[in-house]
């Protein structure tokens, strides 16, 4: 029992590692120990720095980048300690599993298989080349597990952005038309802002994005071209970037801007019924493909292999595998590259601009009450 103690330890590790996600104190005190140990590291400013943090800020992450990168590093050299443990007991019961005679191991194999065999020799070695592999087995499966987790927590980061921007190009036409809208009524922008902050979880991910701007305006006071400007560099979304600037723009001009979202709100009703042309025009393609290359095709193989199985030989073992792994294999495969090619296309939704007139026209009104309602711009 005493010699595997050192193994529990390792998985105990990695166990720990999954508290802070579900406990508030637990991710204190990892935070804490992150920070002792790793926060001036990563406290140094520089290139790398700089854009982990844009990351971090595109995936709408709660906290600082100190404190999320010194867990990283953290997360990173406790799996890979324990990787290194682990792979030292995976590789002893490799050798305690090939602890067989090479003459039995060929005399079980088919005769194809017999080269196998020769992987028993690795119970012959010597002292120092024992612990060479040993060696090797930790040290790779712990920088792999190390590697791994640094980089799969920011690689988290940017596909969490990813899908943000998604979002938010897919609910930004909606909230154009509910901005256009109380402008519209003649509400001052700053209010216009305040409105769409207070019903972010109606108007969806560019709402939500857009509030970040009406908190910088509000408890910094920043004006409202320099916290556009922010959302626009800040945003993942291109659009939302696009429409952030040329607001600034306008806003910056003092041109009207109920005729600019006006003209957006055009813009993206139009960019919408070509991405779900495209996106339709799309999935005929892909279903002409999916029949041709995974229906027509393993019926025209196993018609061929039960032709072979009557006249030649038995061919059930391969039609097994044709029919149980192969075609659920590819059919999964198919549907994630379906999933993975028509990510974010088609997902922008067309709006009814006399619905987002009517609820502008509503927010209007009870701005109105409260004598808020002032001139265009």
């Amino acid at each position: 029992m005493i010699a595997y103690l050192p193994l529990l330890a390792a998985v105990g590790c990695c166990l720990a590692l999954l508290l802070p996600a579900v406990d508030d104190g637990a991710d204190l005190v990892v935070t804490r120990i992150a920070l002792l140990i790793f926060g001036d590291y990563v406290a140094e400013d520089g290139p790398r720095r700089r854009r982990q943090r844009d990351l971090m800020r595109a995936a709408h992450i709660a906290g600082t980048h100190r404190t999320y990168a010194a867990k990283t590093l953290l997360y990173a050299g406790v799996l890979g300690v324990a990787g290194s443990v682990v792979g030292v007991y995976v590789a002893a019961g490799l050798l305690s599993a090939l602890d067989v005679s090479e003459a039995t191991l060929r005399e079980t194999l088919p005769a194809s298989l017999g080269f196998v065999a020769g992987v028993t020799r690795l119970t012959e070695l010597g002292l120092p080349q024992l612990f060479l592999l040993l060696t090797l087995a930790s040290a790779t499966l712990g920088s792999a597990l190390a590697i791994g987790m640094y980089y799969g927590r920011w690689e988290l980061l940017d596909q969490r952005a990813h899908a943000r921007g998604a979002e938010i190009d897919a609910t930004l036409p909606r909230t154009v038309a509910f901005m256009y809208a109380l402008s519209r009524s003649g509400m001052p922008f700053p209010r216009v802002m305040d409105t769409l902050a207070e019903n972010e979880a109606v108007y969806g991910e560019a709402a939500t994005e857009l509030s970040v701007a009406v908190r910088d305006m509000n408890a910094f006071g920043t004006d409202a071209l320099t916290a556009l400007q922010r959302t626009s560099r800040r945003t993942p979304s291109d659009d939302l970037a696009d429409f952030a600037e040329n607001l600034a723009s306008v806003l910056g001009t003092g041109q009207p801007i109920s005729a600019f979202l006006s003209d957006q709100y055009e813009l993206y009703q139009e960019e919408a019924e070509a991405k779900q042309q495209q996106y339709l025009e799309l999935l005929s393609t892909f279903a002409e493909a999916y029949v041709t290359a995974l229906v027509a095709g393993p019926l025209f193989f196993i018609t061929i292999l039960v032709v072979i199985g009557l006249v030649l030989e038995d061919t059930l073992p391969l039609l097994r595998v044709v029919v149980y792994l192969g075609v659920p294999l590819a059919t999964f495969g198919f549907v994630v590259y379906v999933d993975s090619v028509t990510q974010g296309v088609g997902g922008t939704e067309t709006v009814d601009l006399s619905e987002a007139i009517e609820d502008g026209a509503e927010a209007g009104g009870a701005a109105g009450a409260d004598g808020a309602v002032a001139a265009d711009g």
